[in-house]
């Protein structure tokens, strides 16, 4: 599956709206996850578990995890979870990562923060004077 740089946002998104406590677990089935926010529900539920799986696997959340059960957990976004939303966030830097995977066809999470990251950069000053 290619990953889709706007389901990692609005994954990240919801995580960040859903934690309002320190040191406390969130468990819950992906099912109900998508129905916390919704714009999770445009997205089919096997695609936002992969999605939610890539953005464990890249090290994006603290004390993440995804149970045999098919459940996901997870306490918080890390810190590098906090800096790739904020990214993601700003229009430039998303709208370049968006256009290296329409170029490309795809990328790895990685990458996306990467190019956002570079694109980032580039743009503050700009994006500071505004």
């Amino acid at each position: 599956m290619k990953l889709n740089p706007e389901c990692i946002r609005d994954i990240l998104s919801v995580i960040e709206a859903i934690v309002d406590t320190a040191n406390q677990t969130y468990t819950c089935s992906i099912d109900i996850f998508q129905k916390q926010d919704p714009v999770l529900q445009k997205y089919p539920a096997n695609v936002v578990f992969y999605h939610f799986q890539q953005i464990w696997l890249s090290g994006y959340l603290y004390n993440g995890k995804i149970h045999s059960s098919g459940e996901i957990s997870f306490m918080d976004l890390s810190p590098e979870g906090h800096e790739l939303l904020n990214k993601l966030r700003t229009p430039k830097p998303f709208s370049a990562v968006k256009k290296f995977v329409g170029i490309t066809g795809s990328a790895g999470i990685q990458q996306m923060a990467a190019i956002a990251t570079e694109s980032l950069i580039k743009h503050l000053p700009d994006l500071m004077n505004n």
